[in-house]
Formats: structure tokens, C-alpha cells, sequence
């Protein structure tokens, strides 16, 4: 199996995609049962995922220079892509702290402070939406049949 960068991206953009919202089903379960266990794993899914957005991002500056050679390669999908991503990368970055945070000042606790769960659960909400947006904008930059027109790659036109 030959590995490059734009197959790399591919594989570790998931992370966050599906980390984040795995952690949101942790964190609410853990809230809702009143499991300070949970809860915990929740803010360590978090943490780990915020650490793995950085091997995200740079796999996503490499695949771009790989596939910028490739014709038929829209700079512009790209770019939009990249923007979103770079925004949601910051927002995990933040939502990571937080998280490592929350777990060192309540270590001594038997659970999060459910004011910081419901923190932690409407920045995880938000932050899940930037990764969404920015999966389906990198989507779109191989994906025609995503893109505004759907299959028929024709902007307007029924899909």
C-alpha cells in the first residue's frame, strides 16, 4: 500500500468529526445518569481529539500541495475547506483546554459541576457543527455529487 498525505488526511480528518460528537453522547450520558466516571471520559475523548487536530491540519497543507498539481483541482473548494477548518481546529484547540482544564480543577471531585457540563456540551455542540461545515466543504473538493447541484455538478439543478 503506497501512503501519501492526501491519503493520510483522508484517514485522520475523521478524528474530529467523530470524536467530538462521541464525546458529546459520553458527556450527555454522563450528566444524565449523574456518572462523574462518564463524565470524565468525556473531557479525556475531548482532550484527545483536540490533540489530534494538529496532525489533521498539517496533513490537510500537504494534501492540498499534492493535489494542487492535479488537473482539474479547484483552489477555490479548497480554500473555502481550509478556512472552515482552520476556524474549527482553533474551537477544538479551545474546547481540548477547556476540557483539561475542567479535569484538573474538579480532580478531587466525584464530578464535573453541571454548569461546566452544560458549557462543555453547547461549545462541544458548536464546535461539532465547524468540523460538519468543514468536512462537507473538503467533501466537495472530490466529491461532486456534494456540491451545490448535486451529481449533475450544475449549480441550481435538482439532485
Amino acid at each position: 500500500m503506497v501512503w501519501n498525505w492526501p491519503h493520510v488526511h483522508l484517514m485522520v480528518n475523521h478524528v474530529p468529526v467523530l470524536g467530538v460528537p462521541f464525546a458529546l453522547a459520553l458527556l450527555a450520558a454522563g450528566a444524565w445518569l449523574r456518572s462523574g466516571i462518564l463524565q470524565r471520559a468525556a473531557a479525556v475523548a475531548l482532550v484527545v481529539t483536540a490533540l489530534a487536530v494538529p496532525l489533521v491540519f498539517l496533513s490537510g497543507d500537504e494534501a492540498s500541495d499534492a493535489l494542487d498539481k492535479r488537473p482539474g483541482f479547484d483552489a477555490v473548494l479548497a480554500g473555502d475547506h481550509e478556512d472552515a477548518a482552520e476556524l474549527a481546529s482553533w474551537a477544538m484547540g479551545g474546547l481540548g483546554l477547556l476540557s483539561a482544564g475542567l479535569l484538573v480543577a474538579t480532580r478531587k471531585q466525584p464530578a464535573i459541576p453541571r454548569v461546566w457540563l452544560a458549557v462543555l456540551l453547547v461549545a462541544g455542540i458548536a464546535v461539532a457543527g465547524l468540523f460538519a461545515r468543514a468536512a462537507t466543504l473538503g467533501g466537495r473538493i472530490a466529491h461532486p455529487e456534494i456540491r451545490p447541484g448535486g451529481a449533475t455538478g450544475i449549480p441550481g439543478a435538482p439532485s
